[in-house]
């Protein structure tokens, strides 16, 4: 029996994805559960519409990523950073604390990559991953607070 998967199924498929399964598999476990429906002619023209929306919503994301792009190499983020008598620095600037930076400003798709905190003052270059495999660099900025 053809079957439309609605979700993902471990060990036989991803949601969207028309398999062919055992009848007893179908009727008894996937339909009640409701993980898929049977593949007939009206569900698959809804798939190929619904796979159709999903690719244009794809194309849009990526223009808009690299619109983003093109933006945070631009963008310098600053952190003010408490620092003691002897020039030394308390507390740190974390991934965590440069990803809620760029949500503020509206980069909601950012995630940084640091291979440690930033634990010093001074200019550093951000690894930036948007998602879908464009990746981009930022420049962070921390300074003594006054």
């Amino acid at each position: 029996m053809r079957i439309i998967l609605l979700k993902d199924v471990k060990g036989l498929g991803k949601k969207l994805e028309v398999k062919e399964v055992k009848e007893g598999y179908a009727r008894n476990a996937l339909i009640p559960q409701k993980l898929a429906e049977i593949a007939t002619p009206s569900a698959l023209a809804h798939l190929a519409a619904k796979q159709a929306e999903a690719n244009a919503e794809h194309a849009a994301l990526i223009v808009l990523l690299h619109e983003e792009v093109a933006h945070l190499q631009n963008e310098t983020l600053e952190f003010k950073m408490r620092v003691g008598e002897k020039n030394e620095v308390f507390g740190s600037i974390t991934a965590k604390t440069i990803d809620h930076a760029l949500a503020e400003k509206g980069y909601v798709h950012a995630k940084a990559h640091l291979p440690h905190p930033i634990k010093s003052l001074g200019e550093f270059k951000v690894d930036v991953d948007l998602g879908e495999g464009i990746k981009t660099a930022l420049t962070v900025r921390a300074v003594k607070e006054s």
